[in-house]
């Protein structure tokens, strides 16, 4: 077993993470609502955008590097055809362009609301088919214009592809749980 110190330090890192939350009666693994996505949506869309700005216009070679090594790891897990190995090589590419925008602080705030984008990602990637050459188009389509320095149609692309994750996202609401309770 587990003794309680660990677990309790365990428990309070998920916490941190947003995969945990505390309610009266003890802690539970966080779901997330149509709100709580739209709303992640909004805060994701808004810093990601930002954050490739950045990129685009003080991407190094070893931000490139960077990218490109988790790029052939998402096309790999395209490969693969496992939905948790797509969702953690997606998020670690993407906390790539995060890290290359060069903003410490920027890179923090993201990093800070990563549980819950992971939890909204994996959601996403395990409760609907996805078209994996079209996906790994779009990031490369991403990494392209940051590489280029394309500021503006990189973030544009940005939004893009962060509406149609959140489309995806409001999807799994449809398919897996009623919006609202017909017999209320």
């Amino acid at each position: 077993g587990v003794s309680r110190v660990p677990a309790r330090e365990a428990l309070k890192i998920l916490e941190a993470e947003g995969l945990v939350d505390v309610r009266s009666g003890g802690r539970y693994v966080t779901i997330l609502t149509e709100k709580d996505v739209r709303d992640l949506h909004v805060l994701r869309c808004n810093l990601e955008t930002l954050a490739i700005r950045l990129a685009a216009q003080t991407v190094s070679e070893e931000d490139r590097l960077a990218m490109s090594a988790r790029m052939a790891d998402l096309e790999k897990a395209g490969e693969s055809d496992d939905p948790n190995e797509w969702t953690r090589c997606d998020m670690a590419l993407h906390r790539s362009i995060w890290k290359a925008s060069g903003n410490a602080y920027l890179l923090k705030i993201l990093d800070s609301v990563l549980g819950p984008i992971f939890i909204m990602a994996d959601r996403d990637k395990t409760r609907r088919d996805r078209d994996v050459a079209q996906d790994l188009q779009h990031h490369r389509d991403l990494i392209d214009l940051v590489f280029a320095g394309k500021t503006e149609q990189a973030s544009e692309e940005m939004e893009r592809h962060l509406t149609r994750s959140l489309k995806n996202s409001l999807k799994t609401f449809q398919l897996s749980e009623p919006l609202s309770d017909p017999a209320q």
